[in-house]
């Protein structure tokens, strides 16, 4: 029933069966498979681990720009010749992607700042959605 479909039994001589619902489904037919085989034994659950330092907080949600790779980059620091540390985001693959994770967080900041509401913006986004909710 949650992905829409409900399950006629067996009936004498007739094999069970299942048929679309007049309902509207809750999930997905593969999101219903993949619980159902998780639950079975037949496929491991894949816990998310996301694990942030202070200076990558980006890594595991930028895609390589290289369009042949399209994986997720990754960050790690590199010590200098000085003994400093320098954070970097860069591809798992041999594709070469790497760069400055400063840059990166700062190019990110930016963006968030430049499509955060300006001071008074706030309320008429408050008084727009309550009129249409009305």
């Amino acid at each position: 029933m949650y992905c829409g479909k409900i399950f006629i039994p067996p009936y004498k001589e007739e094999k069970g069966y299942f048929v679309k619902g007049q309902h509207e489904p809750l999930i997905s037919e593969k999101t219903f498979a993949d619980v159902q085989d998780i639950l079975d034994g037949r496929k491991r659950v894949v816990k998310l681990k996301i694990v942030a330092m202070d200076n990558l907080p980006l890594r595991g949600f930028i895609k390589c720009p290289n369009p042949n790779c399209n994986r997720m980059l990754t960050g790690s620091a590199s010590k200098g010749k000085m003994g400093n540390y320098y954070y970097y985001y860069h591809c798992t693959s041999s594709c070469g992607v790497r760069f400055k994770a400063e840059t990166a967080n700062e190019a990110f900041l930016k963006q968030l700042r430049y499509m955060s509401p300006k001071r008074g913006h706030g309320r008429c986004f408050y008084r727009s959605l309550y009129k249409r909710l009305q």
